[in-house]
């Protein structure tokens, strides 16, 4: 929390405009350049000209909104319901379910795109009863000294749509040199591999002034995660 106050602090010292509560609706598209992103917030829908854009939405919005290429996981995201409770005078996680486990554990046999409204609420109630469920199996009933203490505020989904872009990495680059290399990084999940991040996965075939950032960028579902 203190991080997030003061990276707020030093972009707005640096002039950045931050808009809270802002929402990308739609954008403006003229011969492959995004003109204008169509915006929607509490002083309702309206539009903003921009030189450049970058898609940080984790889903790859801004890029389908351009008309840009993007594909889909192809496995979709399973069920996860993890939440916070408070039992005996301190707080622990229950991770039930998960977005990447394997099929046997699966919480209901449903796969979730990630990228529709309805869909996600959907996915929000489900994750719901599967705690309530999970918690009155666990404890008989609602208990006055265990309680659920935090939910999950967003869909549990990690994998949804990304860019198609100019080069499309795989797991396999591991090690691999590219000439327009941007950067490395490296596995989260083990120690040892390093990947070479190249530009062309940044960047797509259609819209000359869209780059991407996070999880959407475009890599094969191997390397997704």
């Amino acid at each position: 929390a203190m991080f997030a106050i003061l990276a707020e602090r030093l972009l707005v010292s640096e002039g950045v405009e931050i808009l809270y509560g802002t929402y990308i609706a739609d954008t403006v598209t003229k011969n492959g350049f995004i003109t204008h992103l169509i915006i929607e917030s509490k002083s309702g829908r309206q539009a903003i000209s921009v030189k450049a854009a970058v898609d940080c939405t984790g889903d790859a919005d801004l890029c389908s909104f351009s008309g840009e290429d993007t594909a889909l996981h192809g496995k979709g995201n399973i069920l996860a319901a993890w939440y916070y409770y408070a039992a005996n005078g301190k707080y622990d996680l229950c991770m039930h379910g998960c977005c990447d486990a394997p099929d046997v554990t699966l919480l209901e046999n449903r796969r979730y795109s990630g990228v529709e409204g309805r869909e996600l609420s959907q996915m929000v109630q489900r994750s719901h009863q599967e705690v309530y469920d999970h918690y009155i199996k666990r404890y008989g009933g609602i208990a006055e000294n265990k309680g659920i203490a935090s939910l999950a505020t967003i869909p549990q989904v990690r994998m949804t749509r990304r860019l198609e872009g100019r080069y499309t990495m795989a797991e396999s680059e591991a090690f691999c040199d590219f000439s327009d290399s941007v950067g490395l990084f490296s596995d989260w999940r083990k120690a040892g591999p390093v990947f070479a991040l190249p530009f062309g996965t940044l960047i797509g075939k259609k819209v000359k002034n869209l780059t991407v950032a996070g999880r959407c960028i475009s890599v094969k579902d191997d390397l997704w995660d």
